[in-house]
């Protein structure tokens, strides 16, 4: 009899909870998760595991009552409000009281596809969150009430957005302790003045994929703790002087790959501290005078994908830090002599460039660095002069892939510590 009255209770459980009044029609999810709604008005959520993050597939919903929330046990929680296949953002009702109870634990929240409100404050009960990630939305700018009580913020994410202007007053509802922030995948192409002047506690910043064609001087002042610049996928044809300058105190690199990069300004980078900088697959037709001048602890360069075919004598002799440079795929004919002289070399690629038939005398005189390693592979290198290598100081030289006819590299200077290899390993 016990066992009879244990069985009804947990098969008519289910159907007592869907008729319940105050949580409307619930239905199970998957096997860890029921939603309860009245009509299309999430009113309540259990999950039966507890693994302290979530995520909530609410694309057949449009709002979330009050307290619906307040039972999760989770530090993490995504709520997906549209189709995945598309994410056409989408108006949700989602309100401060949405949150009760959950949001006094969230540490981390992602929304996706929703149609932002402009003067939302929806996560005011969430008093500890540190990241902040809306993805697909239909931001037209930088929220100002959003997030201005944030007091724990350190990550505000945008991947997806309809922005298509920043100025001054842009993030003026921004916490200015926030360390990483992303704008990224929209129609950005206008930044005027100088709106990230305040935002002083950024380490990592990122415009990637937007619409950008010009940055005016001063645009990044302000940023004194950023060490991560990102502006790759735009579509830059300039760098200017007094874009990037000795106020990116702690800057370590800048990744401007992919974009239509045609001339660099003299002294564009002068006074600036970095450790690399990323210029592959631009429009560079040469390597502009000066563009590189007084940069200071440059260590890591790629100019890969670009269409220069010379490099000048002793164009890069100033950057007296620079280990690793990459020359790939592009339309280098020409080294002239002392092209390459620097003085700590760990690694010089430069491959697959088809229109480099001929390697030249002095070409690599001046090369220094520990056990340094050159990469030539699958060029069209069929002539060294003599003397390409001479006070070269190479530990190796791959040349595989070049149909070279005089591989005597005795003639070409080569140190006798040096190993050249003509096929792969």
């Amino acid at each position: 009899m016990f066992r009879y009255f244990l069985l009804s209770i947990l098969v008519l459980s289910p159907l007592a909870l869907a008729s319940d009044g105050d949580h409307g029609t619930c239905s199970e999810v998957s096997s860890d998760i029921t939603i309860c709604a009245n009509g299309t008005e999430v009113t309540h959520v259990t999950i039966s595991r507890r693994r302290g993050y979530e995520t909530l597939d609410l694309k057949n919903y449009t709002s979330i009552a009050p307290n619906a929330l307040q039972d999760l046990k989770v530090f993490s929680l995504t709520l997906q409000l549209g189709d995945p296949s598309s994410c056409e953002p989408k108006a949700f009702d989602l309100t401060a009281e949405s949150f009760n109870g959950v949001g006094a634990r969230l540490r981390y929240l992602y929304i996706n596809c929703w149609d932002v409100p402009k003067e939302s404050n929806v996560l005011k009960n969430c008093p500890i969150l540190s990241k902040v990630e809306l993805k697909t939305s239909s931001l037209t700018e930088i929220p100002k009430v959003l997030l201005k009580d944030l007091s724990f913020l350190d990550m505000f994410i945008v991947e997806g957005h309809r922005i298509r202007s920043l100025d001054d007053s842009s993030f003026s509802g921004m916490p200015d302790h926030v360390e990483l922030m992303y704008i990224n995948d929209g129609p950005l192409e206008s930044i005027q003045g100088s709106p990230f002047r305040n935002l002083r506690g950024l380490g990592r910043f990122s415009l990637k994929n937007n619409k950008i064609s010009d940055l005016q001087p001063g645009v990044f002042n302000g940023l004194v703790n950023v060490e991560k610049l990102s502006l790759e996928l735009n579509l830059i044809e300039k760098i200017r002087k007094n874009v990037f300058t000795s106020d990116l105190a702690k800057l370590k690199g800048i990744d401007i790959r992919n974009n239509r990069i045609k001339d660099i300004e003299s002294g564009a980078f002068y006074g600036v501290s970095m450790n690399g900088l990323f210029l592959t697959n631009n429009s560079l037709e040469t390597l502009p005078a000066g563009a590189l001048d007084g940069i200071k602890g440059l260590s890591m360069l790629e100019l890969s994908g670009n269409k220069f075919s010379v490099i000048p004598s002793h164009y890069f002799s100033d950057l007296r830090d620079l280990q690793w440079l990459k020359i790939n795929n592009g339309a280098l004919s020409r080294i002239e002599a002392y092209g390459l002289t620097g003085s700590k070399y760990s690694s010089i690629e430069i491959r697959n460039n088809p229109n480099l038939t001929e390697l030249l005398t002095d070409a690599f005189n001046g090369v220094r660095g520990s056990t340094v390693i050159l990469k030539m592979e699958n060029n069209n290198i069929k002539i060294v002069q003599d003397n390409a290598f001479r006070n070269a100081d190479l530990f190796t030289i791959y040349l595989s892939g070049n149909p070279v006819e005089d591989r005597n590299v005795t003639r070409w200077g080569v140190s006798e510590k040096t190993s050249v290899y003509f096929r792969d390993l």
